[in-house]
Formats: C-alpha cells, structure tokens, sequence
C-alpha cells in the first residue's frame, strides 16, 4: 500500500522531462537566432537607408539586409525575389543581360 498506484502522477521524472528539456533548449535555440537575424537585419537596413541619402554603397547593403533577413522571415524572401526580378529586368531593358531563347520565339 505505501507505493504510489500507476498513473496517479506520483512517478518519478523518466524520458518524458529529459524530452520536454531537450524541446525546451530547441524552442530556445531557434527563438535566439530569429532574434538574432532580426536585430542584424534591421540593423543592416537602418545603415541602407542611411546610405541611401549619404555617400555609401546603400542599395547593396539594402539588399544585404533583405537576404540576412530572408533566412527567418517570408516577407523578406517575397521582397527579395521581387527584387531580383526588378532587376533581371532592368538589365534584359538596359542590355547587360540577354534574353532566353526561349521568349525570342
């Protein structure tokens, strides 16, 4: 009578909490490089945009900013794509790019 009944939750910690440990340390770990993309993103464009009005390569840096944070955020990947297409346009308009075949016929 003294040991605890099966399933009253009186059972000493087995596989489950070291599982909920290894989760916890997961969830962690992601959430610290989202963040950490975030801040070195924002931080990229602020500089961009900065750049933007004083002497400095500001469009790279822009387009630096949208790839770093690209890695965690959709929104960053559709502008980023979006702007690729821009610009592979822009060079087929200008003739620094030839067009595919494929589209001349």
């Amino acid at each position: 009578m003294g040991e605890p009944e099966i399933g009253t939750g009186h059972e000493p910690p087995t596989a489950t909490a070291s599982q909920s440990a290894s989760r916890l340390s997961s969830l962690t770990y992601k959430a610290a490089r989202r963040i950490a993309v975030a801040i070195v993103g924002t931080t990229l464009l602020l500089v961009g945009a900065v750049m933007m009005i004083t002497p400095g390569p500001g469009v790279v840096v822009l387009l630096l900013a949208l790839a770093v944070l690209s890695a965690e955020f959709a929104w960053a990947r559709r502008w980023l794509k979006h702007l690729k297409g821009v610009a592979s346009d822009t060079a087929q308009r200008i003739g620094l790019e030839k067009k595919n075949k494929t589209t001349e016929e």
